[in-house]
């Protein structure tokens, strides 16, 4: 299955990251959509340095590091990295620690990575590629199943006349359910606020849900409580970055404060999660990502405030499972205490 065709431009594959020669390109969504524009990559190196840039982010991660393994095959291949894995390892280091909270991407990698330990006859310049290639493949038709089916469940759960808002970029699946309940008669709206510092929510989330023809209205983060009150919104649904195994979650900061306004106003938050990170029990086992608060000061090219304040900029929350209402996964709908079981050790 091949979901392209249904969704936005920025969340097609090829849009997200593509190779050409031996070039690797990231789409750029810091400028978009003011323009469409590609960064070029020559090594994993600068492809590591696109994505401590946040030239993608969430979910985008996923597909630069699917793509980024078929790239160093590709290398491999022409003599440019060791044909061995030690060296396909080393040449992706530095591409999986460029955003450590989102544990998804380095979880895809792992299952090719043991792929390739299991049949070492394919590290050889005639079958590398195509190994690698076809591992990278079914995993991308993998998640085109499990969207299309989380997006049932999320669609499922909206109601006609509900006014839908989310953090950040939930991408696939999120989208994908508000045009699903759209396509079933529900007349259901998108609140959208910004995500400063860069403006996910303003430059992401809205054009997209505006292109797949969704009633969509862009507010600041700190505009949610306002139109609940109003009773605008009354549904708050996003991704997760990462998913605890007892059904805590983390995910872009901003979710936490949405997460308890909700909470106080009774409005049900779910999340969508493909799968729990088994090596992350508690919210405690997790590396918080913080950025350079530098980051705060600029806005368009220009300094937004006086020189000697001091900024922060923790770029997740953690959001505990009592603010979490239920969770949507590949298995199904599931209350965050039930994670445990669903998803236990056992289960591959």
């Amino acid at each position: 299955m091949d979901l392209d065709s249904q969704l936005p431009h920025i969340l097609q594959k090829r849009v997200i990251a593509h190779i050409e020669d031996d070039v690797f390109y990231i789409h750029n969504r810091r400028r978009y959509p003011h323009c469409d524009e590609f960064v070029a990559c020559s090594s994993p190196e600068e492809i590591a340095d696109c994505l401590k840039a946040m030239v993608t982010q969430g979910g985008g991660v996923q597909q630069v590091v699917l793509t980024s393994m078929i790239y160093i095959a590709r290398l491999m291949d022409r003599g440019r990295v060791d044909l061995s894995l030690e060296s396909f390892e080393n040449s992706m280091r530095p591409i999986l620690e460029a955003r450590k909270t989102n544990t998804t991407a380095r979880r895809l990698y792992q299952r090719v990575a043991e792929d390739l330990s299991r049949h070492p006859q394919m590290l050889n310049r005639h079958d590398i590629v195509p190994f690698v290639t076809e591992k990278v493949s079914a995993i991308e038709d993998e998640f085109d199943r499990i969207y299309d089916h989380m997006s049932d469940l999320g669609a499922d759960l909206i109601s006609d006349g509900d006014g839908v808002f989310t953090t950040c970029f939930a991408e696939h699946t999120f989208i994908l359910s508000l045009l699903k309940a759209r396509n079933s008669g529900k007349d259901v709206t998108a609140w959208v606020p910004e995500t400063r510092p860069y403006l996910q929510g303003a430059h992401l989330s809205a054009p997209s849900l505006v292109q797949s023809g969704i009633d969509t209205t862009l507010m600041s983060d700190a505009m949610a409580a306002h139109y609940i009150v109003e009773g605008k919104i009354n549904r708050y649904m996003s991704a997760v970055d990462t998913l605890c195994m007892d059904g805590s979650a983390v995910n872009k900061v901003g979710t936490l404060n949405n997460a308890i306004i909700c909470r106080h106003f009774s409005l049900p938050f779910h999340v969508f999660s493909v799968s729990p990170d088994r090596t992350k029990k508690t919210l405690e086992d997790i590396e918080m990502e913080e950025r350079d608060p530098e980051e705060l000061f600029v806005f368009e090219n220009r300094r937004i405030t006086a020189e000697g304040v001091k900024g922060v900029y923790p770029a997740f929350d953690k959001i505990p499972r009592s603010l979490i209402t239920g969770i949507i996964t590949p298995k199904g709908l599931y209350a965050p205490d039930q994670i445990m079981d669903i998803f236990d050790l056992e289960d591959d």
